[in-house]
């Protein structure tokens, strides 16, 4: 992309193509939705496994929420079910 291009967007004289969306979707790991600020890319599931607990915790009520995030925060505290990254 070059920067009279981007300058454009930028400027909102012109908009990128569906085709130029979906590139930048791609390369930023992204789906073209955040990239267009329908969502936010933190908030999407990626996995069976986060799309049922993103779901899950919206039938909780607060309280529940709260014990999950606990829960959660005690797992990743101790390390032992962590990612290593």
């Amino acid at each position: 992309m070059t920067s009279t291009v981007l300058s454009y967007y930028e400027k909102d004289k012109r908009g990128p193509t569906a085709l130029t969306i979906a590139k930048l979707a791609d390369a930023l790991d992204i789906t073209g939705d955040a990239l267009l600020g329908r969502e936010h890319p933190d908030l999407v599931a990626h996995n069976k496994n986060e799309f049922l607990v993103l779901n899950s915790m919206r039938d909780l009520d607060k309280r529940g929420q709260e014990k999950v995030i606990e829960y959660i925060s005690d797992m990743l505290a101790t390390g032992r079910h962590a990612v290593k990254k």
